[in-house]
C-alpha cells in the first residue's frame, strides 16, 4: 500500500494530518491517517521505485487465504508476481529457536522465567502488551497503561521499551501488580510468550510482524496504532479479518487507565467471545497454509522456479552479448 500511496498521493486531499482519506483501488476501501510527505520516507520510496525494473517478483510475509484481493491488486499494479510465503513466524518453531528470536541467546533465561510464570494459569487468561521496538509513548500514557492493566484485574505481561525503563513507571507498576502481572524492561522473545496457550489477548501497535504473529497464533488483538502503516493494518484487523477491536486511543490524547482497564476486561469477558472464536478459526486456516499442500508452501516452490527462470534468462542474454 505504501507504494500506491507514494504514486497517487491521496493524502494531499486531506484537510489536516488527522483527516482520514481513501486509498484508490485498494480492496475494501481501507483508509489511512496521513503520515507521508516526510523527506526520509520520500527518499526511501524513490529507491524502491528505482529497483523495481530489476525485480522479477515480490516475496512478502503475507498469506493468500486472507489477502488474495490485495495480492492480486499489487500484481496488477506492478506487473510482477507476488510470492506470499507467510506467516514467516511459523518457520523454525523449535523451543530453542523461538526463545532466541529477537536478541539471541541472552533472552533464553528471561523466556524460561516467564514461561514458568505462565505455566499452570488458566488458558487464554493473560493479556500480552507490547508496542514494538520503535514506538515511543509519553510518560503520562505509560502510567495510564500500567495502572490500567493493574486495575483490570486481568493477568498481564507488559513489555516496556528500554528507553522508558529509567523513568520509574515500570517499577511503580511492577510493585503494585505483584504476581498478577509481569513488567519487562527491554526485549522479550515475543513469539515464545505469545504462543503460550495461557496468552489469549494482545495489545499491539499493529506493526505487520506483530499482526501476522497474532493472526497465525489465533490471538485476539486490541489495536493501538501509533504511526505509518499501523493505521491501515488496524483497519485490516478490525474490518477485514475481524479478529480484534480498537483500544480507543486518539492521537495527542492520553487514554485513561479506566479506558485501558475497560477494554482489557472486555477482551477477557463473554462479550468478546465471537471475536475470539473468529481468531481461533482464522488461525487454523493460516497455519494450514505453511504446510505441504498450503498456498504459502506452494508459493515458496513458485518463487524458486521463477528465480531459476530469471537466472537462465539472464545467462542467455549474457551469452548472446558475447557474440
Amino acid at each position: 500500500m505504501e507504494r500506491i500511496l507514494f504514486i497517487y498521493k491521496p493524502e494531499q486531499n486531506a484537510t489536516s494530518d488527522s483527516d482520514p482519506f481513501l486509498v484508490p483501488g485498494i480492496p475494501n476501501l481501507l483508509s489511512k491517517i496521513s503520515t507521508l510527505g516526510k523527506e526520509k520516507l520520500t527518499e526511501f520510496f524513490n529507491c524502491v521505485r528505482e529497483t523495481e525494473n530489476a525485480t522479477v517478483g515480490w516475496v512478502v510475509n503475507a498469506f493468500s487465504e486472507l489477502e488474495s484481493e490485495y495480492i492480486k491488486h499489487f500484481e496488477r499494479e506492478t506487473g510482477r508476481p507476488v510470492f506470499a510465503v507467510g506467516p514467516v513466524c511459523l518457520s523454525g518453531t523449535s523451543k530453542q529457536d523461538v526463545a532466541e528470536r529477537g536478541r539471541g541467546k541472552n533472552l533464553v533465561a528471561e523466556s524460561e522465567r516467564l514461561l514458568t510464570w505462565l505455566d499452570g494459569r488458566p488458558s487464554f487468561s493473560v493479556v500480552y502488551v507490547c508496542f514494538g521496538s520503535s514506538s515511543m509513548l509519553p510518560k503520562a500514557q505509560l502510567r495510564e497503561i500500567g495502572f490500567g492493566l493493574v486495575d483490570s484485574k486481568v493477568l498481564f505481561i507488559w513489555v516496556v521499551g528500554e528507553d522508558h525503563s529509567s523513568d520509574g513507571v515500570a517499577d511503580e507498576v511492577a510493585a503494585v501488580a505483584g504476581e498478577s502481572g509481569q513488567v519487562i524492561k527491554g526485549w522479550l522473545p515475543q513469539l515464545a510468550i505469545l504462543g503460550h496457550i495461557v496468552v489469549g489477548k494482545f495489545v499491539t501497535h499493529c506493526g505487520w510482524g506483530a499482526v501476522t504473529e497474532a493472526v497465525a497464533l489465533s490471538r485476539l488483538l486490541l489495536t493501538w496504532p501509533l504511526f505509518g502503516e499501523q493505521f491501515y493494518n488496524e483497519k485490516f484487523v478490525i474490518e477485514v479479518v475481524t479478529t480484534g477491536e480498537s483500544m480507543g486511543a486518539k492521537r495527542g490524547v492520553v487514554l485513561s487507565r479506566e479506558k485501558v482497564a475497560e477494554r482489557v476486561r472486555w477482551a477477557h469477558g463473554t462479550g468478546a467471545e465471537a471475536v475470539r472464536k473468529r481468531a481461533r478459526n482464522i488461525g487454523l486456516v493460516v497455519r494450514r497454509e505453511v504446510v505441504k499442500g498450503g498456498s504459502s508452501y506452494a508459493s515458496v516452490d513458485c518463487m524458486i522456479e521463477e528465480g531459476k527462470r530469471a537466472w537462465f534468462r539472464k545467462s542467455e542474454l549474457e551469452s548472446e552479448s558475447e557474440f
